[in-house]
């Protein structure tokens, strides 16, 4: 982890909020001011009324000035309450502007690889959980205890200069104390550093069998297999060990508070028996009440400045996860070395590409080597772990090679401006990213859309005849989420759609990544009649582990263990009656059987 000093990383928080919230900015200024005042004209306060009430002015004007006196003090009470009231919310609003989006906005501009790398998971949620409002320590923390560490010095400053009339020592020992309270005060937040990264993996596991129980495409599954109680179990325990972290946590906290409070007790009981003696010596009972609420405010103060460095120094160690997570390199995803009109028509050129994951020493692509020309359609076809999804990756430069080349009309992948490249790409997976809007935006993605764009995208997927049917047309929503006159479509018909996406974006390169496999043999032979027929001169790469969905292609690869084993068109393959002629005899039999009794 790099390490940034407190002053660096508290003036990466504020930049922003400087620069851009002046409002905010003023407010936080202000705060610091009014929070020294409040306590000070409350001592003063207390003092006034007691030498008023010694004075032989009449009782209606004493009554007079109290009620000044009281309706000052209420007013900077009044101001302190509305600053906090309005902190209290301005400061999320600002995080989440700020740190909380760009976090996300992070994630989402990561290359791929990057995002799956389970270093830069954990990095990711260390992050989220510094920029977040409910940690201990990080960005809002680090706001707040800054301006209680602000007034806490202001604070300190002028009661020192006031409580130095008293005697030298008692200031003296008031210091001592206030050191001892730091280093009693950091014990918590050390033991909370201790445990944080350990807190961050029991959130990414949290985090993810949330989104797993909230995704309405897994009930089926939940439900048909019984998993809830599996599910439940595994959040439980989730739950009990980031509880038991934070059990342990609270047990330190309060541990400290109670020594803590012992330390000030005695401190103010000395402080107390020298004013009283003070007192018997001629110190009168205005000054004795004065100095009795400067006592007791300088030990806040330096229980403020103790506590809140320390939460400062530690939501500093917090931030530093937060800019080591922020300033990861992905700075590729932003290079432009291709210009856009590279890209009308694309061809595809693997040369000796290997590639294993991060932490993982096994080749999951191993020295792979193949040519796809402009407009070609080829299949790259396996059994399930083969590495097809992999190279779909790489060929999208989603990943980068491990090992080897990988060009896009001649431009190496690592040079490539991968924005003009991936408005020239499309892709149809397994997996459907269906949204609960109308059908228009999910062909477009957008809520802007070219009305004819979409329709003849439709209409080149097979899916324009049932759109005709509906009462909405291209307007009619998917799914009930939304809306309650939304449909549902069928496994066909969804993969109809993803095609008419992936065509809706004028590709000059198709991926489609076992976009069947859910599908049954008529509904996938019709699927990829439909691609071989309306992609035309498009660059079009079939992925699948059913060799008979993909006899059409020009040339298809054979991938077993990562490594090509056989080339060509079907026919040859089949004439070799090596491997590919041993799967698709023994795939074809199911296939007549599953047909035969779709047709029964």
């Amino acid at each position: 982890m790099k390490k940034y000093s407190l002053l660096s990383n508290y003036k990466y928080v504020m930049a922003p909020i400087v620069k851009h919230e002046k409002v905010f900015f003023a407010e936080w200024v202000l705060s610091i001011i009014v929070s020294v005042l409040v306590p000070i004209t409350g001592s003063m306060l207390s003092a006034f009324i007691v030498w008023l009430l010694g004075t032989t002015h009449p009782i209606a004007m004493i009554i007079i000035a109290i009620t000044v006196a009281f309706l000052f003090y209420g007013m900077i009470n009044a101001i302190q309450d509305y600053i906090v009231s309005k902190g209290s919310w301005s400061r999320p609003t600002v995080r989440t502007k700020y740190f909380t989006m760009a976090t996300v906005e992070k994630m989402m501009r990561m290359p791929l690889e990057s995002a799956e790398n389970p270093d830069v998971i954990l990095a990711k949620e260390k992050a989220a959980q510094a920029a977040d409002g409910g940690s201990s320590a990080g960005v809002e923390p680090l706001i707040f205890a800054s301006a209680e560490l602000l007034s806490a010095i202001c604070g300190f400053v002028a009661y020192l200069i006031i409580i130095g009339t008293i005697h030298p020592l008692i200031m003296v020992g008031l210091l001592v104390i206030g050191i001892i309270s730091a280093v009693i005060s950091r014990i918590p937040n050390m033991y909370y550093m201790k445990i944080k990264d350990e807190l961050a993996k029991e959130w990414v596991t949290i985090n993810y069998l949330s989104r797993t129980i909230n995704d309405s495409s897994t009930g089926k599954d939940i439900r048909a297999f019984s998993l809830s109680d599996y599910l439940i179990g595994k959040y439980d325990e989730s739950i009990r060990r980031t509880r038991r972290y934070d059990a342990k946590h609270t047990v330190v906290k309060v541990i400290c508070s109670i020594a803590d409070l012992i330390l000030y007790a005695a401190a103010d009981i000395v402080c107390y028996r020298y004013l009283i003696n003070m007192m018997k010596n001629g110190l009168s009972i205005t000054m004795f009440v004065f100095y009795i609420g400067i006592v007791f405010g300088i030990s806040q103060w330096i229980k403020e400045i103790a506590d809140n460095y320390v939460s400062c120094v530690d939501s500093s160690k917090v931030i530093c996860d937060y800019r080591e997570y922020m300033e990861h390199d992905n700075d590729r995803i932003d290079k432009n070395l291709v210009p856009d009109s590279g890209f009308e028509k694309i061809d595809i050129v693997f040369e000796h590409v290997s590639y294993k994951y991060t932490h993982s020493d096994r080749y999951v692509i191993n020295d792979v080597s193949f040519h796809i020309g402009a407009g070609e359609h080829m299949a790259l076809v396996g059994l399930n772990g083969a590495g097809k999804s992999t190279i779909a990756k790489l060929i999208s430069g989603l990943y980068l090679p491990t090992e080897g080349n990988i060009y896009i009309n001649g431009i190496n992948t690592k040079d490539i401006d991968r924005k003009a490249y991936y408005s020239r790409i499309s892709a149809v997976f397994q997996e459907t990213l269906v949204l609960s809007y109308t059908i228009a935006e999910n062909v477009a993605l957008s809520e802007e859309y070219n009305k004819d764009r979409v329709i003849t995208a439709l209409t080149k997927a097979g899916l324009m005849d049932k759109v005709n049917t509906l009462p909405y047309g291209i307007g009619t929503y998917i799914g009930q989420d939304i809306s309650e006159e939304g449909i549902n479509l069928s496994g066909g018909e969804r993969q109809k759609l993803l095609l008419a996406r992936a065509l809706y974006r004028n590709p000059a390169f198709i991926i489609f990544d076992e976009p069947t496999a859910a599908l049954d043999a008529l509904a996938e032979s019709e699927i990829y009649e439909l691609c071989d027929e309306r992609l035309g001169g498009i660059t079009s790469l079939f992925i699948s582990h059913r060799l008979a969905s993909t006899r059409f292609c020009k040339e298809i690869i054979l991938l077993e263990e990562g490594k090509i084993v056989e080339l060509g068109n079907h026919d040859e393959l089949m004439a070799k009656k090596n491997e590919y002629y041993k799967l698709f005899e023994i795939q074809s039999k199911y296939y007549k059987e599953e047909v035969s009794s779709d047709v029964n």
